[in-house]
């Protein structure tokens, strides 16, 4: 069964209309999309890809260990040239981590046959579109 680690924003469930195609969850946590397979609850994917390994690891970690202090608060930098188009993400020059510059994704709709999934981030009002792979990842399509 999934292990939900974040307060859940927007939950979708997605029927998929071609044959042999499982249903998949969609859910909103925080600024990430993650996808599980509707019968067994294993996760799939997370959206953002380039961000879910850091926190992937910080969220291991804090399993693992419930009485270290909370983490560290993580700081905004908006510099013009940081920033990509596409890819939403503001990088330090020093750092090779990067954080999405919107906190939360509120709405969470899919298409009725079940091959688009769209998402609204909250602080930067982004729609943003997605198509679902029959193994169950987002790839963004285009955001406006």
């Amino acid at each position: 069964m999934a292990c939900f680690q974040h307060p859940i924003q927007s939950l979708r469930i997605v029927k998929r209309q071609s044959q042999g195609l499982a249903n998949v969850l969609v859910a909103s946590a925080g600024p990430y999309l993650y996808t599980y397979a509707a019968e067994s609850g294993q996760r799939l994917a997370t959206w953002p890809q380039n961000v879910e390994t850091s926190h992937g690891a910080a969220s291991a970690s804090t399993a693992t260990s419930e009485d270290q202090a909370p983490p560290e608060k993580k700081i905004k930098l908006s510099s013009p040239e940081s920033k990509t188009e596409g890819k939403n993400a503001v990088t330090s020059s020093n750092s090779t981590k990067t954080f999405p510059t919107w906190s939360n994704i509120p709405i969470v709709l899919a298409t009725s046959d079940g091959k688009h999934v769209v998402a609204l981030t909250a602080e930067d009002k982004c729609i943003r579109v997605f198509i679902l792979s029959e193994d169950g990842k987002l790839k963004e399509l285009s955001s406006r």
